[in-house]
């Protein structure tokens, strides 16, 4: 049984497109590697890029904070594919800076590997591959780039390629039914109840003229289950590229487009479009441009003496705790603010990108395994109408002198 339960399982056992393999591996369209289950019914994907395991797996972000005092101006220095949030308060000629990172993937401090800075294409991240959010991302967005080379027109899955077996078995159709009917002609024309037929080398070509016949004549009988079989999983086919097209499309469209093929991308578009309540880096739209830029200043906090404490909150009328300073997410995101100096703020950010990632990309791509269910159903349903059984045998040989029987 092909198991078509989840999109990335359709794509590998329909398609022959692995989660996760080589660049060009779809060109080995063979069976068990381009098309059928690969790998004898057991799949080739890494469990660490199925959707169902990232919603509950390891952070993408990864939040760490630290304080230190420092005399004279600070900035902080670059870390590899993360943002710092930072301020201080002053004491005599020392500040006392308190800062928050947010990694992605992994943890780089004072690790840059000779990357400068940010960059919203993951390509340009230095030592990529051994950042878990960077392979999960390059995984799908390499996938969903070959999907057109695999299915459709000209591919090694054209539906194209049914309806053309159809309409070749309706023209031999054709073709044998104008030869049974000459052949039928002949074998009107012959005397059988001659009394010298019997035994004689015309009976013998008669009857190798009737048994050819009944194989061409009964090309015509078998043929209507055929073409039902054939049209059935010909639409089938066509459905799902349609559907599969269609859900790739519309993945790419959603805000912000163009990234949620690759988390990464998610997240840098998430920092540079979220803002600053009190921002000093940033542009004149008030996007903070974190990703861009590696960092974002604030000179505000709660007027607490120990900065560290309770990672700049107030008290309001209420006596609720508020941030002082707050990162306010973009619409896409469902927009809110919250604490960037809050460990626990910047964890539920991480869970809410993970899930919405999942959700959108299941969701998108719904349809097409409800098309791959048919697909399957169509191709089981037209196993055995389109295989080929032997027509009656003749009928005995008409005696001479007798009426045919």
């Amino acid at each position: 049984m092909t198991n078509i339960s989840t999109i990335e399982d359709v794509l590998e056992n329909i398609l022959g497109l692995v989660l996760g393999a080589a660049p060009g591996q779809y060109t080995l369209a063979t069976a068990g590697g381009g098309g059928g289950e690969s790998g004898a019914g057991k799949s080739q994907i890494g469990d660490s890029l199925r959707p169902a395991t990232v919603k509950g797996s390891v952070p993408w972000l990864i939040a760490q904070t630290s304080t230190l005092t420092h005399a004279g101006g600070w900035t902080p220095e670059y870390n590899k594919d993360a943002v710092t949030f930072y301020t201080w308060q002053q004491t005599g000629v020392a500040k006392r800076i308190t800062r928050v990172t947010v990694w992605v993937g992994v943890t780089n401090r004072d690790n840059a590997q000779g990357q400068e800075h940010n960059s919203t294409n993951p390509a340009d991240s230095v030592n990529g591959s051994e950042n878990p959010v960077i392979a999960l991302g390059d995984a799908w967005e390499l996938i969903q780039k070959e999907i057109p080379l695999v299915a459709g027109k000209g591919t090694s899955f054209d539906p194209d390629t049914l309806e053309a077996v159809r309409q070749v078995l309706g023209t031999l159709n054709v073709h044998a039914t104008d030869i049974s009917g000459q052949l039928e002609e002949d074998i009107h024309r012959v005397n059988t109840k001659d009394a010298d037929f019997k035994g004689s080398a015309e009976a013998a070509w008669y009857h190798r003229v009737l048994d050819a016949n009944r194989y061409l004549s009964d090309i015509n009988d078998q043929l209507p289950q055929w073409d039902k079989a054939l049209s059935a999983a010909s639409k089938a086919a066509a459905d799902f590229v349609v559907a599969l097209k269609t859900a790739s499309d519309n993945w790419s469209v959603i805000e912000p487009r163009g990234t949620w093929q690759h988390p990464y991308r998610v997240i840098a578009a998430m920092f540079n479009e979220g803002r600053l309540s009190d921002i000093v880096d940033g542009d004149a739209s008030g996007d903070s441009r974190a990703w861009d830029i590696g960092h974002q200043y604030s000179d505000q906090h709660g007027g607490l003496s120990d900065p560290s404490d309770t990672l700049y909150y107030d008290d309001d009328s209420s006596g609720k705790k508020i941030p002082v300073v707050t990162f306010t997410l973009p619409a896409w995101l469902g927009g809110g603010a919250i604490n960037p100096f809050s460990i626990e703020d910047w964890n539920g950010v991480d869970r809410k990108l993970r899930a919405m990632w999942v959700d959108n990309l299941i969701n998108t791509f719904a349809p097409v395994l409800t098309a791959a269910a048919n697909l399957v159903k169509a191709f089981e349903d037209a196993r055995n109408p389109l295989s080929i059984t032997d027509p009656p045998p003749l009928p005995p040989s008409p005696m001479p002198n007798m009426p045919n029987m």
